[in-house]
């Protein structure tokens, strides 16, 4: 089976990728993979980062990202049946909990600041 993470794996595993990926100065991006046993930690298909925008909010940001997911759909299905895969270290990747509602607030606070370092 074949997913589409909102994060670049391994670097942001698990839940609110998009919001971690800002708050640990990530780039944003969506990972495919082929899902195993393991929590986001599959045979990596693609990872593709997605393009940044000055005035971009929180909402502009996840459309992107789901957009992207569905781009990647042809490629993701073309190299699972080529055993295109990526091997990924993911013990470098730590997994990341549902952020609390004060912590996601802050991390939105956050991304002027993250879209300037990531545009200069």
């Amino acid at each position: 089976m074949i997913y589409f993470h909102p994060g670049l794996i391994p670097e942001a595993r698990g839940l609110d990728a998009m919001l971690w990926s800002i708050r640990n100065d990530i780039p944003l991006g969506v990972t495919s993979h082929l899902i195993d046993e393991r929590v986001d930690a599959g045979k990596i298909l693609e990872r593709r980062t997605i393009d940044l925008h000055e005035d971009d909010t929180i909402f502009d940001l996840s459309e992107r990202l789901y957009e992207t997911q569905l781009e990647m759909l042809p490629s993701a299905i073309d190299r699972a049946q080529k055993s295109m895969t990526e091997d990924v270290d993911f013990e470098s990747g730590a997994y990341n909990r549902k952020m609390s509602g004060d912590m996601e607030r802050e991390t939105i606070a956050m991304l002027p600041q993250y879209l300037e370092r990531k545009l200069s």
